[in-house]
């Protein structure tokens, strides 16, 4: 979630890896420069690999870094998930989903709704929201700042070509 975001917290490729791999995680991949890793563990709680990375990023860069695990089906299943890829005159490069740290009350998820007078989406899932763009997310007011406030749980958001790209490690993974 915070490595390599907006020129913060950089830690390069091969690093990031490393760091990676001491910490005890297999098969260590990362995609470009974006801080999103793949990899395999033996651990079967994300809570555990979560704080096992947040610790081990913290000994490299020197502070803590928010992180957030998915599981493999949890990430599969985003990917194949999202409510807006047929919407008629939707681009993917409009698309992106913002991943929870811990899923919203269920309350203020059901009162969540875009400000006023903007025409971007936004759809609910089990641990995320996809939201939708159609003039790009650069100057939308419907930002994981706004969501964060509104919600009150930490989250991060990715385009959808990154949560595609991942997706795609991940059944590369799979195959080797």
């Amino acid at each position: 979630r915070g490595v390599n975001v907006g020129g913060h917290n950089k830690i390069g490729k091969q690093q990031l890896t490393e760091t990676l791999q001491l910490a005890g995680l297999d098969q260590v991949r990362t995609w470009r420069q974006s801080g999103n890793v793949v990899f395999c563990s033996r651990r079967k709680s994300t809570v555990s690999m979560t704080k096992t990375i947040e610790d081990a990023l913290q000994q490299r860069l020197g502070k803590r870094v928010p992180v957030v695990v998915l599981e493999k089906s949890e990430l599969l299943r985003v990917a194949s998930s999202n409510p807006f890829l047929n919407k008629p005159g939707c681009s993917p490069r409009n698309l992106h989903v913002m991943f929870f740290v811990q899923r919203p009350a269920t309350p203020a998820l059901r009162k969540l709704q875009p400000p006023e007078g903007i025409p971007d989406e936004f759809a609910v899932g089990e641990n995320e929201l996809y939201l939708y763009y159609p003039h790009g997310s650069a100057r939308s007011k419907l930002n994981s700042t706004w969501i964060e406030k509104q919600l009150g749980v930490a989250c991060t958001a990715r385009n959808w070509n990154t949560v595609r790209a991942m997706a795609d490690m991940l059944m590369e993974q799979e195959k080797s």
